[in-house]
């Protein structure tokens, strides 16, 4: 007889939040059915980012903290990180508060690098995760969007310095999409790093 294991599902909040047409649950009384399910279920992984949504950064969070969420969720966000120089340590320290502070938590599971800051150097960026690391709020660093080539540059600086070493990466996967089996996978095996799909699809 084969056992099935319980697949493990991560519910995706971009879709929360107000002042963008891509925010289409905007309000506690719309969001609160489904966050209900969610706990009647026993769906406990809840990822949003300080970007979500699009065009209205933030509002997803509050939402968010508005519901609750974190009280019960094992709640994960993502840093600015979507234009040249958010990656800065002033700038990483001040998105972290931010979504603290929207999301009304001291810490959450995973804050993730949403995408690469190509032009602050990449030390910068892992030693500013550190800091915040260190001071508790959160559990777990993440990296979304990077190359399998960053993702070693990243373990590599890690390792040298002392820093907290990224233990999740969260990346576009589907059964269309699959080029990160060739060279990202091994790295993320090699370096025991757990890979979280995500799918992304235009709006209609």
């Amino acid at each position: 007889m084969t056992s099935q294991k319980r697949p493990h599902i991560i519910f995706g909040t971009a879709a929360f939040g107000t002042g963008s047409p891509l925010a289409k649950i905007q309000d506690e009384e719309t969001a609160a059915p489904i966050i209900a399910t969610l706990q009647a279920r026993n769906v406990t992984d809840v990822d949003t980012a300080r970007a979500y949504p699009v065009g209205s950064p933030g509002a997803a969070e509050r939402l968010l903290g508005e519901l609750g969420v974190p009280t019960w969720a094992n709640l994960s966000t993502k840093v600015n990180s979507w234009a040249p120089g958010t990656h800065t340590a002033e700038r990483i320290q001040q998105s972290v508060a931010q979504s603290l502070e929207a999301l009304k938590t001291d810490k959450v599971d995973i804050m993730y690098l949403h995408a690469p800051d190509r032009l602050t150097p990449f030390e910068e960026t892992c030693r500013a995760m550190d800091a915040e690391y260190r001071k508790g709020k959160f559990a777990r660093f993440g990296i979304s969007n990077y190359t399998a080539d960053e993702v070693e540059e990243i373990v590599s600086i890690c390792e040298k310095h002392g820093f907290v070493k990224p233990s999740v990466y969260q990346g576009r996967y589907n059964p269309i999409i699959r080029s990160g089996e060739t060279h990202l996978f091994p790295v993320l095996r090699r370096h025991g790093i757990s890979f979280y799909a995500y799918r992304y699809e235009l709006p209609l």
